[in-house]
């Protein structure tokens, strides 16, 4: 299978990489009895970000692509929710949410534009 990665061009890929690193390396330090509960779905919700970005990509840019964005967007509203809770738990201290809040902030804000942008070229 020959695939050229064209959703790595996507002004949010790189913002989205460093924030699935992040939180893979923030989800390890949670406690063990946690693996099987919050970690897990946050780590299984993380990367349904980046494999939404490119599937919506794959073929290019088409009228679905949108959709796709949207899907991710939502994805990224469930795990702030997930780290929110984390923080009123006491897994995650509450400053460490605030900064992750930033990184978040601005990909919903990149998805946002690229599927606003997308709606638009399909009108």
């Amino acid at each position: 299978m020959n695939s050229n990665l064209q959703f790595t061009n996507l002004p949010v890929w790189d913002n989205l990489m460093q924030f699935v690193k992040l939180i893979y390396a923030i989800s390890s330090t949670f406690p063990p009895e946690e693996k099987e509960g919050i970690t897990r779905r946050i780590r299984t919700r993380i990367v349904d970000l980046p494999v939404l970005v490119a599937s919506g990509t794959r073929n290019g840019i088409q009228p679905g692509s949108a959709e796709n964005m949207r899907k991710a967007a939502e994805v990224l509203f469930e795990i702030e929710t997930l780290l929110y809770v984390c923080s009123q738990i006491g897994i995650l201290k509450p400053n460490e949410f605030e900064n992750y809040q930033e990184d978040m902030r601005k990909i919903g804000e990149d998805l946002h534009n690229i599927s606003s942008r997308i709606e638009k070229k399909f009108k």
